[in-house]
């Protein structure tokens, strides 16, 4: 028998194992779990702390990044279609075009898609087509309304409601049912409440799931929640002792030693306590008290000697159980050296990109494929066709990531790029950025610069020879000298090879190597440009 298994007195205690489905575990939970984590994302600094990091390093400041990759005929980039979709999802992405209420961007949903499911457990944002300028906006649900205490079964059909989720005998959703306004909205309640059933393609969903057939999302704070309540609890019983013991209380102590009680009949001239003690407290003066009393001071030791390495055990329990490392919960970097750092951030950085993932194929990818869709539907987009699943084809780029030490990443992933063992693409990947937008990015500023006259790629930009011009004549160039014609020659083939690469991109890769040879090779009098092999 497993000792996990046995029955005892060391495990009597042991009460929360049940053997039962997750929706009856979750059906009676759910709604006190996620109250709970509620609030301690309201009032507890490393809730708060961990749900601000996590949208921030996932989807950081502008969002993610995306570049469409339509090819035309003949298998090369359809530049003018690709540039269309780009410029139509940036505008898309403005909050007075995105959500419905006008407030919230494409990069705004998606930190609340990430914010909601490390407190919730669950994202819910409904689609509502015909509304907006692109056909299409979205409205953020609170998982409040997606009542957990409707369950129906439909004998005909042979789907049921699960804690307001229609799903059918497979599991797959089929709608969901929402209420109209939050059923505990009181104050502000202008309708009678209502649920709506809302069909599943208008819904887009995402759930943190514990088991197979779990139909509704626990928070992931459920296993830490508990601690931090008893966490925070003991934080503030020692801050509350740490400032009564600043205060420097007392109390005053009447000695029976002193003074007979008052109307004692043996000593008729006995002492008689006051009622009030006449005192007020200066800086530096001391007062005399009656005769019969005498002072006390109150000294709480707090907090004790213990008190960081006991927050320090906790927060490091309930780091790993929000999968975080206690470095970024606790703000605590006291004790972190290089190494720890960099193993730190890189089990932490495996926690965004899953989230990262997560969110571009729950999220991005069914909101890019609206956009197409109703934009060329409603006109805001032109596009050649109507096949809109042609067009949906694009790479994400989500923020990258700041490594410890950003001079020794860079040299790792240029040795990795010419042993073979990574690309130019994966390493631009790897910091969120499109190698397409970069080599584009560089001959343009190679091209600015030459046509300012400066050389760039020296440590110091160095400047050219500056044409010249006849006794100050202003647009009348003298004639070059021999090398500054050769300069100005070599510049010139430059800027003509750059027009060729632009124009062969349409063309299969070998006629492009073949053709940009020949352009390298047809001047043997002038320096040769490297053509990659």
């Amino acid at each position: 028998m497993h000792a996990g298994a046995q029955h005892g007195r060391l495990t009597a205690d042991w009460v929360g194992a049940v053997y039962a489905s997750a929706d009856r575990i979750v059906r009676y939970d759910l709604r006190v779990l996620r109250s709970r984590a509620r609030q301690l994302a309201r009032d507890n600094p490393h809730v708060t702390r961990f749900r601000r990091m996590m949208a921030l390093n996932v989807v950081g400041p502008h969002g993610v990044r995306m570049k469409p990759k339509v090819r035309d005929l003949v298998g090369g980039l359809d530049r003018a279609t690709n540039a269309a979709l780009e410029a139509g999802w940036e505008d898309f992405g403005r909050a007075e075009n995105f959500s419905a209420d006008g407030r919230m961007s494409r990069a705004e949903m998606e930190a609340a898609y990430v914010e909601s499911m490390c407190i919730d457990g669950e994202f819910i944002c409904r689609k509502l087509p015909g509304m907006g300028k692109h056909g299409i906006s979205y409205q953020w649900i609170d998982p409040d309304l997606l009542d957990e205490r409707f369950n129906e079964i439909y004998p005909g059909s042979g789907n049921q409601v699960r804690m307001g989720i229609e799903v059918d005998r497979f599991g797959r959703h089929v709608a969901y049912h929402l209420w109209n306004r939050h059923p505990h909205d009181y104050q502000y309640a202008g309708e009678d409440l209502r649920r709506i059933r809302v069909p599943a393609d208008q819904v887009i969903f995402d759930a943190v799931v514990l088991q197979a057939g779990q139909t509704r999302g626990t928070t992931p704070l459920a296993p830490v929640l508990l601690r931090l309540n008893m966490l925070e609890g003991y934080e503030q019983a020692e801050l509350v002792a740490a400032r009564v013991g600043a205060a420097k209380p007392g109390f005053f102590e009447l000695d029976p030693d002193k003074a007979a009680p008052p109307g004692d009949p043996d000593d008729p001239d006995g002492f008689t306590p006051p009622t009030e003690l006449p005192l007020s407290v200066e800086p530096g003066s001391w007062d005399a008290l009656p005769a019969g009393w005498k002072a006390t001071q109150l000294n709480p030791d707090h907090p004790t000697t213990a008190y960081p390495f006991f927050i320090k055990a906790g927060l490091r329990s309930v780091a790993s159980g929000m999968n975080v490392g206690y470095s970024m919960l606790a703000n605590d970097l006291s004790e972190a050296s290089y190494s720890g750092l960099r193993e730190g951030k890189l089990n932490d950085w495996k926690s965004f990109e899953w989230m990262q993932w997560r969110m571009i194929r729950r999220f991005d990818e069914p909101a890019y494929a609206d956009y197409v869709k109703w934009s060329a539907t409603t006109g805001t987009l032109h596009l050649p066709s109507l096949n809109f699943t042609s067009y949906t084809a694009c790479t994400w780029h989500p923020d990258g990531m700041d490594w410890v030490d950003p001079l020794k990443d860079s040299l790792a992933a240029k040795a990795d790029v010419e042993e073979g063992f990574a690309s130019r693409t994966q390493v631009c990947a790897r910091r969120g950025l499109d190698f397409e937008t970069v080599v584009l990015e560089r001959a343009e500023e190679e091209r600015f610069a030459r046509l300012n006259g400066v050389m760039l790629g020296a440590p110091v930009p160095v400047a050219v020879k500056p044409p010249l011009f006849d006794d100050g004549a202003p647009g009348k160039p003298s004639p070059p000298a021999d090398d500054a014609a050769a300069s100005l020659d070599y510049a010139s083939r430059l800027d003509d090879l750059a027009a060729h690469v632009v124009a062969l991109e349409r063309y299969p890769m070998d006629a492009r190597r073949l053709a940009l040879q020949a352009l390298a090779l047809s001047d043997d009098t002038q320096p040769r440009t490297p053509v990659a092999p």
